[in-house]
C-alpha cells in the first residue's frame, strides 16, 4: 500500500530545498554586483575628489571589486 503522506512530505522538502538553493545563488549574484558597483563608485568619487584626468582610482577599485566578487563566489561555493 502506498502512503500518500510520505509523498506529500517529500514534495514539501524538495520545494524547500529548491527555494534554499535559489536564495543562495541569488544572494551570491547580488553580493557580486554590490562589490563591483561599490568599487567603481568609490573609485569614481576618489577620482573626482583628486581631480584626476585619467580614472586610475576607478580602474583600480573596479579590479578590487571584481577580485572581491570572485572571492565571494569561491567562498560560497566551496
Amino acid at each position: 500500500m502506498i502512503n500518500f503522506c510520505n509523498f506529500v512530505q517529500m514534495d514539501n522538502q524538495n520545494k524547500k530545498s529548491h527555494f534554499q538553493t535559489w536564495v543562495r545563488y541569488s544572494t551570491i549574484g547580488s553580493e557580486m554586483a554590490g562589490a563591483v558597483f561599490f568599487g567603481g563608485f568609490g573609485g569614481h568619487k576618489i577620482d573626482q575628489w583628486m581631480q584626476n584626468e585619467t580614472p586610475w582610482a576607478t580602474i583600480g577599485l573596479l579590479f578590487v571589486g571584481l577580485s572581491a566578487a570572485f572571492y565571494i563566489v569561491y567562498k560560497q561555493l566551496k
